[in-house]
Order: C-alpha cells, then structure tokens, then sequence
C-alpha cells in the first residue's frame, strides 16, 4: 500500500540556513579581543622593521661610498644631517644609487659629519672628505658612531660604528637613552 506524505512547508519562502544575531557578536567580541592582543606585538614589529631598514640603508651608503672611494681612487664624502634629525636624508660625492632618506626614524651621532672645506695658506682649498682614495678614512679622529631609532622614542635603537684608520664598518644594538653617543653602548649583536 502506498501512502501520500504531503510537505506542509513547503510554501516556506525563507531558509533556515544561516546566523543567529547571537552568533554573529559573539564571533564579532572574540575577533576585536584577539585584535587588542596583536596589535602590540604588530606595531612594535613594525617599528623595529622600519629602524632596521634605516640601518641597512645608512650601512649601505656607507659602504658605497668606501667601496667607490676605491674604485675611482678618489676621496669620496658622505653628508649626514645634524643629530636628532628626523626623517634624515644622507648624500654623498659617490653614491651611485643617489641619497638615501630615511622614513619614520631618527638619527644621531657622536660628531658633525658635514667636514668644512679647508683653506689653506696659499689660498688652495682642500676639502675633507670621510674616505680617501684608498677607502681609509682620512677625517676621523676617533670611531664614528651612528645610533638610529624610531622617530617618536627610544624603544629599539641600532647603531654602526665606522672605525678610524681602516673604516671598518660594524652594526650592533644600542643601550643607552642619552642624548650624547658614545661607542660603548654600541654591542654586538
């Protein structure tokens, strides 16, 4: 015997597929709670991504300079802006790849890099340059310490210290908060 089941719902014009109001702030509360522990960690990586472009940057110019200082065996200088620039542009005699400037971040350093044209007594002028002909450097009288942090704080701050004589060239961290740079709160890293 065949029995006929007739579908009452049929008529039905929704569906009962979907999310409750219920559902959908619950998911909305546990994605701004995982949002407020994140964005720290984001923003503070953010800042340390920045500084350290920075550093490879002004270490890379450096570099250039040195490297073509040799190349060309001419002396080459390197302008850095004063201490506590922010958004420092860097230029130099012999960056190939041209200035180089520096987005959300600060530099100091422990000396005026910007070397005056010496006149001498015979009226010839001879200017100072950081690297001679043979990529030494020929304006230093001690290490030349670099320290760059961000723009609004000191939180994460890296330096590179530039040695007299030879022009080594070193990154490391830096420790210290102070306004004057000192080579010993550079340290390795």
């Amino acid at each position: 015997m065949w029995h006929l089941i007739v579908n009452k719902d049929k008529d039905k014009s929704f569906s009962e597929k979907g999310f409750t109001l219920m559902e959908l702030l619950i998911v909305i509360i546990l994605i701004g709670i995982l949002s407020a522990i994140a964005a720290p960690s984001f923003f503070s990586w953010l800042v340390r991504a920045r500084v350290n472009d920075a550093t490879s940057m002004v270490k890379g110019a450096i570099s250039e300079s040195q490297q073509e200082a040799i190349r060309k065996s001419k002396s080459c200088l390197i302008t850095f802006p004063p201490s506590d620039t922010v958004e420092p542009t860097i230029e130099g005699t012999c960056l190939v790849l041209g200035e180089r400037i520096l987005d959300k971040v600060k530099i100091r350093h422990n000396r005026e890099i910007v070397l005056p044209d010496i006149v001498k007594p015979d009226g010839t002028i001879f200017r100072q340059n950081l690297f001679d002909f043979k990529g030494r450097t020929d304006a230093l009288s001690d290490h030349l310490v670099i320290v760059i942090s961000p723009e609004d704080n000191d939180s994460y701050q890296k330096c590179i210290v530039v040695s007299d004589g030879l022009g080594l060239i070193r990154e490391g961290n830096y420790t210290s908060n102070e306004s004057a740079v000192n080579i010993a709160n550079c340290t390795n890293n």
